[in-house]
């Protein structure tokens, strides 16, 4: 009778083992790799956003008297989602009152929130209001901003004017 080292039991129970945490380490890897992924759009959309959301929202704000209809038909090109319809009736119409241009320059930009395809900014803008009886007036803003990107176009889905 020869010497067993390992019974056939034990063998089929450290062979099944072994499977387990194979497959434990190939789920922990899929798991991983799947956050590393969601990280880097998360981060991707933070830089897209610093960079664009600044120039976008003074694209949307900003209109003169003589380019009107096509400042307007511009920013309807930058807007999204039900910011897009709450403030169709503004974006279809020239400035009122005298007005003859509102110049929108966009300072600072910290993005507050950000997904793979949507996020939120706070920004500061600096507004220029010029009429046509009267000497420019300019204005700080901070401005609270969310995008979605829609065919890798950041578009404004919200805009509320904190101060």
């Amino acid at each position: 009778m020869g010497t067993r080292i390992i019974g056939t039991r034990r063998a089929v129970v450290l062979v099944l083992c072994a499977a387990l945490l194979l497959v434990a380490v190939a789920a922990g890897v899929v798991v991983a790799s799947r956050a590393v992924t969601h990280n880097r759009a998360v981060e991707q959309t933070r830089t897209e956003l610093r960079a664009q959301a600044g120039p976008t929202v003074a694209e949307v704000f900003t209109v003169h008297s003589a380019t009107w209809q096509a400042d307007r038909a511009r920013a309807r090109s930058l807007v999204a989602g039900d910011f897009a319809e709450g403030f169709a009736a503004q974006l279809g119409r020239a400035p009122e009152g005298g007005v003859t241009a509102v110049e929108w320059r966009p300072g600072d930009v910290a993005v507050s929130s950000a997904q793979a395809d949507s996020g939120t900014v706070l920004m500061t803008a600096t507004v220029t209001t010029t009429r046509a009886d009267a000497a420019p007036v300019t204005e700080k803003r901070k401005v609270s901003a969310s995008f979605v990107e829609i065919d890798s176009r950041w578009l404004v889905t919200g805009a509320e004017v904190l101060a």
